[in-house]
């Protein structure tokens, strides 16, 4: 299958749906991770067009990998408030809570609010979301410790 056609299905589910159930009613026997192949998307980008469809199995958890990414996210969703805050400014807490799948080729806009400040201990707590077309990606809070 073409790069183009690829690239365009992992941005429409619905399209990755709907060849699908195609390739399923050719192929009645046929397994998620074979109909994946065969329509050039990934295993889990397949089986997530189908959660709240009451056909949607949970793919196989790598959680070491899970565990590995994390710290990753959690710097990213950090990123924009300490930038914000300067660089005089000390990262103390960061609390984040996934949503929404986000896909290759999706744009994930961040934006964060300030929900605390504390006068006395110089911290000031901002609530982040990380929103894409499909909804809020992650959302929590970060917390820093200003100059």
């Amino acid at each position: 299958m073409p790069d183009t056609v690829t690239e365009s299905l992992r941005r429409d589910p619905a399209a990755v749906a709907k060849s699908w159930s195609d390739y399923k009613a050719a192929n009645p026997k046929s397994r998620a991770r074979d109909a994946a192949a065969a329509i050039g998307v990934s295993e889990g980008e397949l089986v997530a067009t189908q959660v709240g469809a009451g056909g949607a199995t949970p793919p196989q958890l790598r959680r070491k990998a899970l565990l590995e990414a994390l710290p990753t996210l959690g710097a990213g969703i950090a990123l924009p408030p300490t930038d914000w805050a300067g660089p005089d400014a000390i990262l103390k807490k960061v609390g984040i809570r996934l949503g929404a799948p986000n896909y290759p080729g999706d744009t994930m806009t961040m934006t964060g609010t300030v929900s605390a400040v504390d006068a006395a201990t110089k911290t000031v707590t901002v609530d982040v979301v990380g929103a894409n077309s499909r909804g809020n990606h992650v959302t929590g809070q970060v917390t820093l410790v200003l100059p």
